[in-house]
């Protein structure tokens, strides 16, 4: 394995690690929310979120963040466990 193919490997593993960032990859499996309604729905800090989509953007497990809108695409949600 090549050493860019293993950080890849290692960033999906920690981005899965977290029970958190797991509930948000499945809230946003398939459909569009607002920032503002993740938030609600998981009972976190707004700068909790934003760590944890940090994390998720890193391992290209969501398109990168900015948008106050979140998404996951079907192709990206269909790999997720």
């Amino acid at each position: 394995m090549t050493k860019s193919g293993m950080k890849s490997v290692l960033q999906i593993t920690k981005a899965l690690a977290d029970r958190q960032r797991v509930r948000m990859l499945l809230l946003l499996q398939g459909r569009e929310l607002c920032v503002c309604q993740v938030i609600a729905v998981l009972d976190l800090a707004p700068s909790t979120i934003s760590k944890h989509l940090s994390i998720l953007s890193a391992a290209e497990a969501i398109p990168a963040h900015g948008a106050k809108t979140l998404r996951v695409p079907a192709s990206k949600s269909s790999s997720t466990p």
